[in-house]
C-alpha cells in the first residue's frame, strides 16, 4: 500500500510540474482563461497530494 502511494505522490508531483508550465506558457500568450484552468488544475493537484501524503507521514 505504501509503494502504491509513494507513486502516486511520484505521479503527482509530475502532473504539478506539468500545469506549472502549462500556467506559465498560458501567462506569456495572454490566455487568461488558459491561466485560470492551470490554476485550478493546481489546486486540485494540491488536495490530491494533502489525501495521499497524509497516510505516508504517519510512517
Amino acid at each position: 500500500m505504501n509503494e502504491k502511494l509513494r507513486a502516486m505522490d511520484r505521479e503527482i508531483g509530475k502532473m504539478r510540474e506539468a500545469a506549472q508550465e502549462l500556467r506559465r506558457l498560458a501567462l506569456e500568450c495572454d490566455m487568461p482563461a488558459g491561466v485560470k484552468n492551470a490554476d485550478r488544475i493546481l489546486a486540485s493537484l494540491e488536495m490530491l497530494a494533502l489525501h495521499v501524503s497524509d497516510p505516508l507521514s504517519l510512517e
